[in-house]
């Protein structure tokens, strides 16, 4: 409420929203309706949103019903600066949540991100994916750095603290190196160390808790294979086996 001395200004909500985004949440509410904009996780709700819209715009997705999707399309053409600035291909996109590990891994540096979606083939890089991708890292940056719940924030370690690894942890993690050096996806790597310690009766929260202290000291973090994907999994094993 303005009146109590809670104003947010339009700049507040540009450091952590993309501009079309937010003539989005104005164009799909009521005059005079009362609505919410949140700086808390629930962003990642209304980024998700956004991104439905905008697929069900280029085709890609249907709405509830034909009323539905006509609306959603309307909704995404009033976001628009203009009708020129509406892009002929669906622009890429990032989900906010991957991001905010991506950001971290990279220290912030936006330019690094935008080379990992290159670089792991998730885009191309048109004007239209450079602008989208470039836009919603920084929007992600800001939020972490302003806004984000403490358990979205970490920092990856430059070194593993050894002293942490138990006596029964330790050939477990040796055999995660295994896993890690060998063929498969994320999926089936992290189906595998989890049947290992299935197998052999370890605490697989243990385990897990083990290699997120190991790599942001904390006890829980983005679901762990891909993360270390992100992270680099030579990287990865070069400082867990210097841990150990």
């Amino acid at each position: 409420s303005s009146s109590s001395g809670n104003a947010t200004l339009l700049g507040d909500f540009l450091r952590v929203y993309e501009p079309a985004m937010v003539r989005w949440i104005y164009a799909g509410t009521r005059p005079g309706s009362e609505f919410a904009v949140s700086f808390d996780e629930d962003i990642i709700k209304l980024y998700e949103d956004w991104d439905k819209c905008e697929r069900i715009y280029y085709g890609v997705e249907t709405g509830k019903n034909d009323k539905d999707t006509a609306q959603q399309k309307r909704n995404y053409e009033l976001s628009a600066v203009d009708s020129e600035t509406i892009s002929s291909e669906m622009p890429i996109q990032p989900g906010f949540r991957h991001l905010t590990t991506l950001v971290q891994v990279y220290q912030h540096d936006i330019e690094r991100v935008v080379e990992w979606f290159v670089a792991n083939g998730k885009c191309e890089l048109t004007p239209t994916n450079l602008a989208r991708l470039t836009t919603r890292a920084r929007c992600v940056s800001n939020w972490l750095k302003t806004y984000a719940p403490t358990s979205f924030v970490f920092r990856v370690n430059e070194t593993f603290d050894g002293s942490i690894i138990t006596g029964e942890m330790r050939p477990v993690l040796e055999k995660f190196i295994e896993v890690l050096e060998g063929e498969g996806d994320a999926d089936s790597k992290g189906t595998a160390i989890w049947q290992y310690c299935k197998d052999n009766e370890l605490n697989i929260k243990d385990f897990f808790g083990t290699c997120y202290q190991l790599l942001i000291s904390k006890d829980k973090g983005p679901k762990l294979v891909p993360f270390i994907e992100e992270v680099g999994v030579d990287l990865f094993i070069s400082r867990l086996k210097a841990a150990l």
